[in-house]
């Protein structure tokens, strides 16, 4: 008599899935590298400037509760400025994910 397997049959389905890697986040650059406000920029300009080179996207995760004012404000105004002066496309990930989607048709991307 044969037996049965009791795992469950493997279902194969395609998911479409956009990621947008995190690039610069504000607790890695102060809690876990624990860098000053110099060290922050020159590691962010390095990044920026790498993205802008070979053509990429950049994502900043910068939180806004409690500790978005002051300083913290300021560097992260100085990011999106630097940004803006190098003429970067700066968005939200809906739209990014909007000009993916007819991006992707109009070439025939599957």
């Amino acid at each position: 008599m044969a037996r049965r397997s009791s795992l469950p049959r493997t279902i194969h389905i395609e998911v479409r899935i956009l990621e947008i890697p995190l690039a610069i986040a504000d607790f890695t650059l102060v809690d876990y590298m624990r860098l000053d406000t110099k060290g922050a920029w020159d590691i962010c300009k390095v990044l920026v400037d790498t993205v802008e080179k070979y053509g990429g996207a950049i994502n900043n995760l910068w939180h806004n509760f409690g500790s978005m004012r002051d300083d913290h404000l300021r560097f992260y105004g100085k990011i999106l400025e630097y940004c803006h002066r190098k003429g970067a496309w700066m968005t939200s990930a809906e739209e990014i994910c909007k000009w993916w989607n007819k991006t992707s048709l109009i070439q025939g991307a599957p």
